[in-house]
């Protein structure tokens, strides 16, 4: 297995919400509001930020009939055991206001592997997947690192980790993933 799964704020980021919140990278854009980056406490060789923008997670060290994970999992065939995400996504509106993020990720063609994405949710720590078979999944009411009551980074920020799975026989084929993040204000805000 080889190749790259690549990653830019403009190609693979979405925002819809009745405000219109800004996506970049945080080295890229400081006037971003929905902020993506490494994380910073599990830096790994296969996550880059190039200086062209763009964010790239290396998928030359996925093997044929395993599993391989980005970030750190508690067991590598459950996604939803993610302890610590190897990216996050991180509310900075400058609005202070709580969006709901909501993420989706797809192949353009693989049927001989899975790409599951597991999410914390920054609330209550509990971990929700989407997956390459249509599964995509939102958490609410994220709060502003710009809040008028203080929100903290841990507050604001959803930590990601990707696990691929190969096991159905997936060789010498490059995983064409797509990552689609929307942000939309949130309803309700606690």
């Amino acid at each position: 297995m080889s190749g790259a799964t690549v990653f830019a704020s403009g190609a693979f980021t979405q925002v819809e919400a009745d405000r219109t919140f800004d996506v970049g990278l945080a080295s890229d854009d400081a006037s971003s509001q929905l902020v993506i980056e490494e994380n910073p406490d599990l830096e790994s060789p296969a996550i880059e930020q190039g200086t062209d923008g763009a964010f790239t997670i290396n998928a030359s060290n996925v093997a044929p009939d395993a599993h391989t994970t980005y970030g750190k999992f508690g067991t590598i065939t459950d996604a939803t055991s993610l302890e610590q995400g190897a990216f996050v996504v991180r509310n900075e509106n400058d609005t202070g206001e709580n969006i709901d993020i909501t993420f989706d990720i797809g192949f353009e063609a693989n049927p001989n592997a899975t790409v599951e994405l597991a999410v914390v949710d920054p609330s209550d720590d509990s971990v929700s997947v989407a997956d390459t078979s249509g599964t995509e999944t939102t958490i609410s009411n994220v709060p502003s690192t710009e809040s008028e009551d203080g929100a903290t980074d841990d507050d604001a920020e959803i930590a990601c980790g990707l696990l691929v799975d190969t096991t159905a026989g997936a060789t010498d084929q490059t995983l064409n993933v797509t990552l689609t993040i929307k942000a939309v204000r949130s309803a309700t805000t606690t």
